[in-house]
């Protein structure tokens, strides 16, 4: 269930972070909510919850919009995972 209400979460973020946030950019810069979301699951359950998250909207972000398959996936993976592994 724990999966489930995470996975809606991260596709309610991206949706967000398509649709509204390229409209509000302060000083030139565009906010990420999927990159604080995979930020904060890997604090709150871990670095494989961090990372598998990172890889799932990674790869929903790469069919998006993505230049090549698999450059948003490896990088919020290693995100997730680096978000938990330096924190402690």
């Amino acid at each position: 269930m724990k999966k489930i209400i995470i996975f809606f979460i991260l596709l309610f973020a991206l949706a967000i972070d398509c649709r509204v946030l390229p409209g509000l950019l302060f000083f030139g810069i565009r906010p990420s909510l999927v990159l604080c979301f995979i930020i904060c699951f890997g604090l709150q359950n871990g670095r494989f919850t961090g990372s598998m998250c990172g890889l799932c909207v990674g790869f929903m972000m790469d069919y998006l919009y993505g230049p090549s398959l698999g450059y948003y996936a490896i990088l919020m993976m290693i995100t997730g995972y680096a978000a938990c592994a330096f924190y402690i």
